[in-house]
């Protein structure tokens, strides 16, 4: 079931969850490859109701089910399991978790780990909803990993750390 917010001339359309709500896959920045981020707002009209695409990460191309790792295959089972994720250089996008029909709320930003390398903020613990039913707004970002995110040559660096910064200033 959706919900709508229209605030400040802008329409966002969320998902309804009892007494929170959420918006996923919003856009934060744009940013071509190895190039600084650039604070987006928001369109007149946003359809956040499905994630955004994660930073293209090694996971991605084999069945994280199968693995003989037993390290693996408990972070699978955790955070992974039943759910199905995208990737791609286009990740800068957050997701809001909030409670319905509250203002003046604190926010945390909640930017993920995963050793610069791996992670996406639609794994199973991301999810809001607990935290936005103790009146808190909770915003989870996608950041550029791997190369994408730390690449380093003269006029560019720690461009996931500039993704950060977006997702603030956003």
């Amino acid at each position: 079931m959706e919900y709508v917010i229209n605030k400040q001339n802008h329409e966002i359309v969320g998902i309804d969850r009892g007494d929170t709500a959420a918006f996923l896959g919003i856009r934060y920045a744009r940013a071509k490859r190895f190039e600084k981020p650039v604070v987006e707002p928001l369109a007149q009209k946003v359809v956040a109701t499905k994630y955004g695409d994660g930073c293209p990460q090694y996971r991605q191309f084999f069945d994280e089910s199968k693995s003989k790792s037993k390290q693996d295959l408990f972070y699978f089972r955790e955070y992974r399991e039943g759910l199905s994720f995208s990737y791609s250089e286009d990740c800068l996008n957050l997701n809001v978790y909030a409670p319905k029909g509250k203002q003046n709320l604190p926010v945390l930003l909640f930017i993920h780990g995963g050793g610069f390398t791996i992670c996406s903020s639609d794994e199973k613990p991301f999810d809001g909803r607990t935290i936005a039913e103790q009146d808190v707004v909770l915003v989870t970002c996608n950041y550029r990993l791997n190369v994408f995110g730390y690449y380093s040559d003269s006029t560019t660096s720690n461009l996931a750390f500039c993704d950060m910064i977006a997702a603030l200033e956003w």
